[in-house]
């Protein structure tokens, strides 16, 4: 993973733990637990697709709005890097 990439993931994990999944039991999510298994939900997801188009100047196009993308905190940051380089 790229030095770019791992600073996306951490601030990406950052805003989920803090914003999103705050009040859960354990601190910290890993980079590559599953986030449609109960830690967000579709209002969280519109919520991350705000932070991302802010954050890190990437436009989502429905098309983007595919499970995939939304599994893990890895696969959130290697789409937004990829969309940042493209």
């Amino acid at each position: 993973m790229s030095e770019g990439n791992v600073a996306i993931r951490e601030k990406l994990a950052q805003y989920i733990q803090h914003e999103i999944a705050y009040d859960r039991e354990a601190t910290t999510i890993a980079p590559d637990e599953p986030l449609l298994n109960g830690i967000i939900d579709s209002t969280d997801i519109l919520r991350l697709v705000a932070y991302l188009e802010e954050e890190f100047g990437v436009q989502m196009e429905d098309e983007d709005l595919i499970p995939e993308n939304f599994e893990t905190i890895d696969s959130l940051s290697t789409y937004v890097a990829n969309k940042r380089g493209s």
